[in-house]
């Protein structure tokens, strides 16, 4: 059963997730925790109902980048918690194209 709730994530609640969850994932990309860092830290963060996938064995299937950068940033985040996904669900993420500047300008 899948159960979508808020939650406001603390540092340390997403470096537990991290530490706890984050089995078989990708490599971080340093440069993008970062910059999603400083958007949280300047306030340009925007919530744009993107989540934090957890599994139905706890595994994190989406959202390891904006957990790293809620640790470093060291401000709590709203963010919206996905639970019971699939397993195979991890393999349908960050798929698709990422929308360019252009896309966006054209909107």
């Amino acid at each position: 059963m899948i159960k979508i709730e808020k939650v406001r994530c603390a540092p340390e609640m997403a470096a537990k997730w991290l530490s706890d969850c984050n089995s078989h994932n990708r490599p971080l990309k340093p440069r993008h925790v970062q910059a999603i860092a400083n958007d949280i830290k300047s306030g340009r963060w925007i919530e744009n109902g993107d989540t934090i996938g957890f599994s139905a064995s706890g595994r994190l299937v989406d959202g390891q980048h904006r957990l790293s950068a809620i640790v470093l940033s060291g401000l709590v985040v709203d963010l919206i918690v996905v639970r019971g996904l699939p397993e195979e669900a991890f393999q349908t993420k960050d798929t698709g194209a990422r929308r360019t500047s252009r896309d966006t300008l054209s909107v």
